[in-house]
């Protein structure tokens, strides 16, 4: 296990770890304005990880991610862009999030029709 990132701030956190054939995200807190800055670089040098590293799947634990606002969904929504333009072989991209966090279900589903060969959503 190898940690690649963490983001600490007063109501947000992000760490990512490469495990095997996967990297982890997990974010916690809320999702907001002082996420934002924080969020699309982050996001990017997952991305040039996960290809440099080769692994299968990026699981993006949001369970304990009580909100998250639309500036922070935008940048999920490049990622993916940026992960499914990717030559075929490329890594998949798990949301792991929390049935009792009615947000994540609308917003979850919306990035699956966005991606669709791609994110895959697991409730818990």
């Amino acid at each position: 296990m190898t940690q690649l990132a963490s983001i600490v701030e007063a109501k947000f956190s992000a760490t990512a770890i490469h495990v095997g054939d996967d990297i982890i995200l997990e974010m916690t807190g809320n999702a907001d304005v002082a996420a934002k800055q924080h969020l699309a670089p982050l996001l990017q040098s997952l991305h040039e990880r996960a290809k440099q590293l080769g692994v299968k799947r990026v699981q993006v634990d949001i369970r304990k991610l009580a909100f998250m606002n639309s500036s922070c969904l935008k940048d999920l929504i490049s990622w993916l862009d940026r992960a499914r333009l990717e030559p075929a072989g490329g890594y998949r991209i798990v949301f792991l999030s929390s049935a009792n966090q009615h947000w994540q279900k609308r917003s979850l589903h919306a990035l699956s029709c966005f991606a669709r060969d791609l994110v895959t959503v697991e409730a818990s």
